[in-house]
């Protein structure tokens, strides 16, 4: 009886401590998946350009990717999901310091369309998009990390909030 509780306890300690050290080996691979980009992205900007164009688009004229996140967070949500006072006020809280809706979009579409139609899934995504002006760096990763790197909001939240500061 002894001998099967060890060996029952053993697997366990084994299951728990492999799926640890996998979850810390995939935060290791987005970390030096981000320094990679960054040091490619430094390396870029030191060598010259043929052509420059503005960050910013005027009025009117901003192509869909440039539209707010209120904007786009309502759009996901759909029609009576932005249409009471408490929701409108809680999707400008939730995208406050967002530069516009592009990470919204390019994160929800990274994840489906039913990973962002609802409030709080939303929130979380908006919130991780704070300090993402550049999709770049977000897409870097999710493609180095595979098909089923970038599947899910707490995987999506990750790379989000590593690739923050771009």
């Amino acid at each position: 009886m002894r001998i099967v509780f060890k060996g029952l306890l053993g697997v366990v300690l084994l299951f728990t401590t492999g799926t640890s050290f996998a979850a810390d080996t995939k935060k290791v691979s987005i970390q030096k998946f981000v320094d990679q980009f960054y040091q490619n992205k430094e390396a870029q900007k030191n060598s010259p350009r043929l052509f420059s164009h503005p960050r910013t688009c005027p009025p009117n004229v901003c192509p869909p990717s440039r539209r707010a996140c209120t904007d786009v967070v309502c759009e996901k949500l759909g029609h009576f999901g932005c249409d009471e006072v408490y929701e409108v006020t809680a999707v400008g809280r939730m995208c406050r310091g967002n530069y516009d809706g592009s990470c919204v979009a390019a994160a929800c579409d990274m994840l489906g369309h039913f990973a962002c139609d609802e409030l709080q899934e939303i929130g979380i995504v908006a919130r991780a998009c704070v300090g993402n002006f550049d999709m770049g760096c977000f897409y870097s990763v999710c493609n180095r990390l595979g098909h089923f790197g970038c599947d899910s909001i707490d995987e999506v939240e990750e790379v989000l909030n590593s690739c923050a500061g771009n």
